[in-house]
């Protein structure tokens, strides 16, 4: 029955690409984030959705009127710089049939982060981007709370089988990612029950993410719920809605979370933490030895040392994105690497501040707090995690250029004589912030709308 509807939806979505090809980037982040065909028993396990989904979109968006070049910053050439850089480490790399499987599967990743940047260039498409990547693993979060209730935390949560999120640390860390992104789709709602029930699927989401047992996920829940916290206009709500998920899950899983933390204090007899150790120091002598290029794709097969008793291929696990960069495309691509994470908070920073002064720009004010919030968890969980390479990251630096690109255009075509005047009055109209105080206006200058279809 799964099968026969996921071809359905397919079937469904095909013609919709053809009339509006962004609707092909959206159709593609939700397959790519979500495997929804690993979710059926049937025919429809193996079959190439994706595949079907990007030649529509291409092919539809090559007849199309949409522009046929990304918007660019400084972050769009970070992301084409190392996008080259990584067909260059390839070409030289060690061990080249491993790292062109490798290649082949991050090329299309960003492949589709370029296109889906071309496409997704209005206000209400990259809410529709936002929605899309956020729900695409929200569903697995909702399954995954509710089955710790159900169980007590009784087993551990897992990802769909045989993605990227398939580990229940590599689960936890993309729940951690999208959990501001669900606080933000709900303050954009004005409907108070979807309001409700968003902020429902974010206490479950943090309820799986205990459910996970990963201690690297319970770490960067910790520093991104405080600093979602801090950052939130509504802290009564959103601290009573972490409290009760904190609450309901510490009840059930307290026993779990205790064993869990234990081997943070203990790591010296962890299995699974001496061999990130080892990983890291492959890592460093691979960079020391090849400190340009590194070691290509998947050069961390050649460690194969490894103790008695220990499963060879963890030893063979990067174990964090800053190591697996450095290891695999050297101290160059480590530097574009942490660069584009670093560049795109900066970034989030800077459409926080140009938007304090615009409520017509306000969505795009609180979105960037949110994509520079899911970074920092991202920055924490990933320093223990594989996840250089992974769908979810890529989706996010596309929301942040597409959404600093467009706040760049409404703040130029909305600049006049009065400019100065037109922002006071603007600040004036909205809620204060964490105490600011407001400047007196200078004259009441009444702002210039724009058509919403131009927007």
């Amino acid at each position: 029955m799964r099968d026969v509807i996921l071809i359905l939806v397919i079937a469904a979505i095909l013609p919709a690409i053809v009339m509006a090809p962004h609707i092909g980037a959206l159709a593609y982040a939700w397959l790519s984030l979500m495997n929804p065909h690993r979710l059926t028993y049937g025919f429809s396990y193996g079959m190439p959705f994706a595949t079907w989904v990007a030649g529509t979109t291409v092919l539809a968006w090559l007849m199309s009127s949409e522009p046929k070049l990304p918007r660019m910053n400084g972050l769009t050439w970070l992301l084409i710089a190392f996008t080259a850089w990584i067909c260059l480490t390839t070409a030289l790399a060690l061990e080249p049939e491993a790292a062109f499987e490798k290649f082949d599967r991050t090329i299309k990743i960003l492949a589709s982060a370029f296109v889906t940047l071309i496409l997704i260039t209005r206000r209400e498409r990259i809410i529709q981007l936002a929605a899309v990547v956020a729900g695409s693993i929200a569903f697995f979060g909702v399954k995954g709370g509710l089955f710790t209730i159900v169980t007590a935390g009784g087993a551990r949560i897992w990802g769909p089988p045989l993605s990227m999120i398939e580990d229940n640390n590599s689960m936890a860390l993309a729940l951690v990612m999208v959990v501001p992104l669900i606080y933000f789709l709900s303050n954009q709602t004005r409907r108070p029950w979807l309001r409700l029930a968003l902020m429902g699927v974010l206490a479950l989401c943090l309820i799986a993410i205990l459910g996970t047992q990963s201690r690297g996920g319970m770490l960067s829940m910790a520093a991104m719920g405080l600093l979602l916290w801090w950052r939130s206009q509504q802290k009564l709500v959103m601290g009573i809605v972490m409290a009760l998920g904190v609450a309901i899950a510490g009840m059930l899983l307290s026993g779990v979370i205790s064993q869990r933390l234990d081997t943070l204090r203990n790591y010296e007899e962890d299995a699974s933490a001496q061999s990130r150790f080892n990983s890291w120091r492959f890592a460093m002598d691979v960079a020391l030895e090849h400190p340009v290029t590194g070691g290509g794709f998947l050069v961390f097969v050649r460690n194969i040392e490894s103790g008695e008793g220990t499963d060879a291929p963890d030893w063979r696990n990067a174990h964090s994105i800053y190591f697996e960069t450095l290891g695999e495309h050297g101290f160059v691509g480590l530097f574009l690497f942490v660069g584009l994470i670093i560049g795109s908070i900066f970034t989030c920073h800077r459409i926080r501040m140009r938007t304090l002064a615009r409520s017509d720009l306000e969505w795009a004010h609180d979105l960037a707090t949110a994509l520079q919030i899911s970074l920092i968890g991202f920055s924490v969980g990933g320093a223990f995690l594989n996840m250089a390479f992974y769908d979810l990251n890529y989706y996010l630096f596309v929301l942040i250029i597409a959404t600093d690109c467009l706040v760049r255009d409404e703040l130029k075509t909305g600049e006049s004589p009065a400019g100065a005047d037109a922002e006071e009055e603007a600040e004036s109209s909205r809620p204060l912030r964490r105490g600011r105080s407001r400047p007196p206006p200078r004259s009441p200058v009444r702002r210039r709308q724009r058509p919403l279809a131009t927007r």
